[in-house]
This record gives structure tokens, sequence and C-alpha cells, in this order.
């Protein structure tokens, strides 16, 4: 008789990708699972600029360098609400699959037990009766508070004030500690400078700028459905929701 089929599941809206996400992936995959699932929550306005499926992507071309056996088992994807993953895993395992699943959290949620599992982990639970919760260590966690997005977020954001300065040659190499080793050095820098420009969904922005865009963004929706009840358009003009959460 074959043994249970072991799986591990992330769900986060931590994006941009940098080099916590790519040691997440190493290491559930060096603990042994049989498929490590990673799901990117999409996000509006867009996470610091960064859609979840632009940073699917890349994470795509950071892991493809991995040995084919490692690639085999990941099984990385853009949901829209976080109750998709359970169904998404079972479509991915199979009706009769019963694996032994883990379900990671944030060391930060450790504190809130009947949180997750009255709001969480029945996402899981609903397909894998069995699932239970596991907590990241901050190292290898993109939602962490040491190693996470919004450390890299910050360290994006002194490098940009830093250009034309004397900090630039610091910033630089503050910012270059967050290069998966699966990137080049030439290769981080068209990502960073793709960053800045809008390439991955939105230009960059900080927390304190998310307000802001938010409102706009918020206000366009609510403008073009007035419009579309008055008849005046049949749908939101891309360029117009653009232009707001780019303001």
């Amino acid at each position: 008789m074959s043994s249970q089929q072991r799986v591990v599941v992330y769900l986060g809206a931590s994006q941009p990708v940098h080099v916590t996400h790519m040691r997440l992936v190493r290491a559930l995959l060096d603990e042994g699972h049989d498929r490590v699932f990673v799901f990117l929550l999409r996000w509006r306005p867009e996470r610091f600029g960064t859609s979840a499926d632009a940073a699917t992507g890349q994470l795509r071309r950071w892991l493809a360098t991995l040995p084919a056996e490692d690639v085999a088992r990941l099984d990385l994807q853009v949901v829209q609400h976080d109750h998709e993953a359970g169904p998404r895993m079972r479509a991915a395992l199979g009706a009769g699959a019963n694996p032994e699943v883990e379900v990671c959290f944030s060391q930060k949620y450790s504190g809130e037990t009947e949180r997750i599992n009255r709001d969480w982990l029945p996402i899981y639970t609903s397909e894998f009766p069995q699932a239970k919760p596991r907590f990241l260590t901050d190292e290898i966690d993109p939602g962490a508070a040491a190693c996470g997005t919004a450390k890299f977020v910050e360290a994006l954001k002194r490098y940009k004030d830093a250009q034309g300065t004397p900090e630039v040659a610091a910033t630089t190499a503050e910012l270059d500690k967050w290069r998966p080793v699966q990137e080049s050095s030439a290769g981080w820098t068209t990502y960073i400078d793709g960053l800045f420009q809008g390439a991955h969904g939105e230009p960059f922005y900080v927390a304190e700028e998310k307000g802001q865009l938010e409102e706009a963004f918020f206000l366009i929706r609510r403008r073009c459905g007035c419009l579309i009840a008055r008849g005046g358009i049949r749908s939101c003009p891309s360029a117009l929701m653009n232009s707001s959460r780019t303001r």
C-alpha cells in the first residue's frame, strides 16, 4: 500500500516577490512534500503597484531554474478570493485524494488560533478534513515583519529616493540582499526598474500612498457605475481606470 501523500499550501498577498518567496518554496520542497501549492491573492489597487498575475509570472521565471523534479511538485496559482484555494487544490489532486495537508500561517497569527480555526482553516478542511495549520519561521515567511514584503518595499523606497545622491551605492547594496540567487544582477536591475515604471501592474507606491490610490480607484468605479446606469458607456474604460490608480 502506498503511503499517504503529503501536501503543503501557502496563500498570501505578499507582492512584489523577492528572495523570501524563493526561500519559502525551497524550504517546503526540502521538507519532502509531494505537492507544494502557492497561491497569490489578487489585490486592488495592486499590491505596492504589483499585480498578483505579474508577481506570479516573475516567480515562475525564478522557479523554472529549479531541478525538474522540484518544479513537477510545485503548483503556483493566482486566486481572486482566498476561499478558492481549497477547491483549486481538490481539482489538482483529484476527487479521491486524501492527503495530509499542512496550511502555512505567519508567526504573527500564532496567538489567533480561534480565528484560524473559525475563518481560514475551513477553506481547506471543507475539501480535506484532516488539514492542519503550521506556522512559518520569519526567514521563509513573505508576510513576516523581519524578512517580508513590507521590508522589501522599504528598501525599494530608500533606493528610489537615493537616486542622484551619495546614498545610492548603499541603498543598491541593501536592495541586492533581496535578490534571489536564481536572478542575475542585470535581471534584478531590470526587475526593479520595471516595478518603478509600472511594468508589473501599476507604478510602485508605498503604504502611506495606498489610501489615496484606493480612494481614487473606488471614486472612478462609482462614476463609471453611474454612467453605465445612464447608458452613457457600456463598460468602464481601461484608460480611465489606469489614470485613477496612478495619480
